[in-house]
């Protein structure tokens, strides 16, 4: 008899002999067995979603669409740029990009001088 995988897979395309087989495997190697079978059944799927260039949020979000309204679009429009593959939004709410590191350090700051 063939070693664990071997001996499963070997088996595999005889109903009878599978069936049969299945009592000498042990508990891993039926975890491990089902788990490598399961990963093949998703490979193709993956293989679709890494090939796709956008996705629908309509599937996954019902009306995800709906808050954005001809007054919203017209504030991106307005305010909303991208340059250098970033997203840089000059809103007059006062959303700004900050530099975290001098945030924290601001705020390390400010906490030093409440201790002392």
């Amino acid at each position: 008899m063939y070693p664990y995988p071997f001996n499963y897979f070997s088996s595999i395309f005889q109903f009878r002999k599978s069936f049969s087989n299945r009592k000498h495997l042990s508990w891993f190697q039926l975890i491990f067995t089902s788990l490598f079978l399961i990963s093949l059944t998703l490979i193709p799927m993956s293989l679709q979603t890494a090939a796709k260039d956008s996705y629908p949020l309509d599937t996954f979000i019902d009306q995800v669409f709906q808050p954005l309204d001809d007054s919203v679009m017209k504030e991106f429009a307005d305010h909303v740029d991208i340059k250098d593959g970033q997203l840089h939004y000059d809103s007059h709410f006062g959303v700004q990009k900050t530099n975290m590191a001098r945030l924290l350090s601001d705020i390390m700051k400010e906490s030093d001088r409440k201790t002392n």
